[in-house]
């Protein structure tokens, strides 16, 4: 579960975020790998989610994975110097380990808002 999920993030600042894998309640204590999507179209037929604007894929062990984006992540389009456009997104976080194979464990909206300075990014 991500422990601290915000609904919105402030395009060009430090968005923290931790993931704990539970099984049945239970605290996961194996290694994982986790992957954090945020796209503006809900699916699509991208198969390596180039078309996501912020896309992070993170190894964890004991079950937690640390998924933080800095603020060049939050800022621009990944693998891009556009920045993100303002407004309301998609985003899924799917995990994969040895017992349960590869599932989608969290999915929703979130706002990237919109900030006036821009320097330093």
């Amino acid at each position: 579960m991500a422990t601290n999920l915000k609904p919105d993030i402030s395009r060009g600042t430090d968005y923290p975020l931790d993931y704990y894998h539970q099984i049945g309640g239970v605290q996961y204590d194996g290694d994982i790998e986790v992957f954090f999507t945020v796209k503006t179209p809900e699916s699509d037929t991208s198969a390596d989610d180039t078309t996501a604007i912020i896309l992070k894929t993170v190894s964890g062990t004991n079950g937690y994975a640390d998924l933080s984006l800095t603020p060049v992540e939050t800022a621009y389009n990944q693998g891009t110097t556009t920045f993100i456009t303002p407004g309301k997104y998609k985003y899924d976080i799917v995990v994969e380990e040895v017992l349960s194979g590869r599932q989608k464990m969290v999915e929703g909206s979130v706002k990237i808002d919109g900030s006036p300075t821009n320097r330093g990014l």
